[in-house]
This record gives structure tokens, C-alpha cells and sequence, in this order.
């Protein structure tokens, strides 16, 4: 048998561990920001925080010192302004120091990153949240809990699902065969499907993905030709590559940005609201990609450059 452990019940500093035992409402003009701004928070976020405000309530009240100090909460407090509410729920820390209460700020943010997700029970959690809302049962978006919807598909997207679909069983070519397809030759592989096509071409998508396939594509991973010869370029002399068929050099500046809204404008076709297309571009023509981007309808979301930290050089 063992001697029970006593709760503890005071601080180090042998103070009650429950420092406050009341909720006040605070208005939102008597708080002032305490000291540095640990955290930035862009306005997608601060939007995502409203939304869910607006639908669960203010349940998580702001820490603040006893002069007013926002000790934690100033994301919360900025999407209450958005929402229009003049005070909000507060916990008052007057009895920590101002070295505590700097101290705490840090450990507020920093030890809930210390966690991590089990993704099984995530996966559980959207997949039945996501069955209510195919029965219409939701009165809010799954989004409201701050995952983007292609986050929530592939949490929920089971690896080992396999196609409903039979699909055919064609044996390995010999090797000595030199392979060969036609435009227009779609292979199912598993749950994946491969199509020799044209990417200009509007039947191209109906083909690929199955009969009315408008707005059904989440994400969209894509490589264009850059408009410049791939040999000198890309590839040197020696080691050389075949030319693309379109847009390796031989268009004129306005040709090539006619051929980037037609493959861009198909691409915006096949998405979802919402969806993502991520565009790779060299820096020769990444200006010409934005602006045919955005004439299709897309926003630039954000540009990614790779960094290759060792550089063989290109002779001709």
C-alpha cells in the first residue's frame, strides 16, 4: 500500500494555485497590449479565430495583469473587435510579477507546441464530423477549426483504399520494346489515373478525371514548359534532352502568355473553390505566369523559390 499523494494546492511562491476564482468582463478599449508581440497572426487566421468565436462563443477567456495588461489573448481580443463586441471575458494575474508575467507569456505559446496530433483519432474525428456534414447535420464549415479542406482530405483519406473500379491487368513490356502511347491513352494505376493528352485541350480534363469533372480537383501540382530551349538551359550540350513540343523557346512573348492563360484557365476550371494551383516557373518568365495566373481569376497566394545550395554550372 502506498500513502496517498497530497494535491498540491499553493505555488512555489506559496501562493493558491487557483490564483482566480472570477471571470470578468473587460471593455476592450480599458486593455493595452503588454510589452513585445511574441506572435504574429496574418488575417487569415485572425478571420478563421472570429468564425469560430462567432459560432462556439468566447469560451476561453483572456489573461490580463491587474493594471490591464494583455498577459495572453490578443489574438482573441482582435477577432472580438472584428466582431464588433465591445468587452470580453477575462482572467485577472495581479499577483504575478512583471518577470512572471513575461515569462508566462512565453510558456503560454510556446508549451502547447510541445504536443503533437495522434492522427488516427484526427482522422476519426473529421471523418464522422465530414458524415454529418454530407447529411447536411452541420451548421458550420469544418474548416471553422482552422485546417484548410485539403488538410482534412488527406487526414481523412484512408492509404490503404483501394479503387472501386476494376481496374485492367497489363503484363510488363519487354524491355527491349521501345514503349510507345497515343494521345489520348488513359492508364489506371490502382487509384491513379495517367492520360497522354494536350493540357490546352478542355476535354483533355473531361477525360482524365471522369465525364463532369468541373470543380472537382482540390489540388493541382503542375510543371509548364518555361519558353526557353531545354538544351543550354536547362540541360547542357552533352548532357541533352529532348526538346518540349510547345514553349521551348520558339514563342514570342505574347504567344507564351496566350498558352499560359489557356493551360491556366483549364486548370482554374477543374478546381474547387478554394482549390490550389502550384505553378512552377523559372525567374525568366515567373512575372508572366503571375499576370496569366491572375487574369484567369486565381490570387497569388504566395511565391516559393527553391534554393539549390550547390550549382553545377550549364556549358554549351
Amino acid at each position: 500500500m502506498s500513502k496517498p499523494e497530497t494535491p498540491q494546492t499553493r505555488t512555489r511562491r506559496n501562493r493558491p494555485i487557483w490564483c482566480s476564482q472570477q471571470i470578468e468582463q473587460v471593455p476592450i478599449t480599458e486593455l493595452t497590449r503588454y510589452g513585445k508581440r511574441l506572435r504574429s497572426h496574418d488575417d487569415k487566421s485572425l478571420a478563421r479565430l472570429a468564425e469560430a468565436i462567432a459560432e462556439f462563443g468566447f469560451v476561453v477567456p483572456v489573461v490580463i495583469d491587474g493594471a490591464g495588461g494583455i498577459v495572453s489573448g490578443e489574438a482573441r481580443i482582435e477577432a472580438a473587435r472584428r466582431l464588433g463586441l465591445e468587452s470580453v471575458p477575462a482572467i485577472r494575474v495581479d499577483h504575478l510579477t512583471r518577470e512572471q508575467v513575461r515569462a508566462y507569456r512565453i510558456a503560454e505559446n510556446r508549451l502547447a507546441e510541445l504536443s503533437s496530433w495522434n492522427r488516427d483519432a484526427l482522422r476519426l474525428e473529421f471523418a464522422e464530423l465530414a458524415e454529418l456534414q454530407l447529411e447536411d447535420a452541420l451548421a458550420f464549415d469544418l474548416t471553422i477549426t482552422g485546417f484548410d479542406t485539403p488538410e482534412i482530405d488527406l487526414l481523412i483519406l484512408d492509404p490503404e483504399e483501394q479503387s472501386a473500379s476494376p481496374c485492367e491487368v497489363i503484363e510488363h513490356p519487354d524491355r527491349a520494346t521501345v514503349p510507345v502511347t497515343r494521345r489520348g491513352d488513359l492508364w489506371q494505376l490502382g487509384r491513379h489515373r495517367l492520360l497522354c493528352g494536350d493540357a490546352l485541350d478542355r476535354e483533355t480534363y473531361a477525360q482524365l478525371l471522369g465525364g463532369d469533372h468541373g470543380g472537382g480537383v482540390r489540388m493541382v501540382f503542375t510543371d509548364p514548359p518555361y519558353n526557353v530551349p531545354v538544351n543550354g538551359h536547362v540541360r547542357s550540350a552533352k548532357n541533352g534532352h529532348r526538346e518540349f513540343a510547345m514553349a521551348s523557346g520558339e514563342m514570342s512573348e505574347d504567344q507564351f502568355a496566350i498558352f499560359l492563360r489557356t493551360f491556366l484557365g483549364r486548370v482554374l476550371d477543374a478546381l474547387v473553390p478554394g482549390g490550389v494551383a502550384m505553378v512552377c516557373m523559372d525567374w525568366r518568365h515567373i512575372d508572366q505566369v503571375i499576370v496569366a495566373g491572375k487574369s484567369c481569376g486565381f490570387d497569388l497566394i504566395n511565391p516559393s523559390v527553391r534554393a539549390d545550395f550547390v550549382v553545377a554550372p550549364v556549358t554549351s
